[in-house]
């Protein structure tokens, strides 16, 4: 634990927390809009971006909640027909 918080150490987007932990698969990236949401902005520590087409969808679809958006379109791609007949050649 670090003894002073600094939340620009931390990533601001979605696209910089993969490029930094790109070995990272959570599961949670395909289940829980909670992920994406800081519980500690006030501490300057900001929801995490997602891409701008997203924020798009966010507006049409969910209500603005960009997080839901997300792991909606994140999750849709997992269940997509083309994830799924690749499946046999990673398991």
């Amino acid at each position: 634990m670090r003894s002073n918080f600094v939340a620009a150490q931390y990533p601001v987007s979605i696209a910089r927390l993969i490029a930094w932990t790109p070995d990272e698969a959570t599961p949670a990236f395909y289940s829980d809009p909670a992920l994406l949401r800081s519980r500690h902005k006030e501490l300057g520590l900001a929801d995490l971006e997602v891409p701008p087409f997203v924020v798009e969808m966010a507006e049409e679809k969910f209500g603005g909640d960009r997080a839901t958006a997300f792991i909606s379109y994140h999750r849709a791609l997992l269940e997509s027909p083309q994830v799924y007949c690749m499946q046999s050649l990673y398991g």
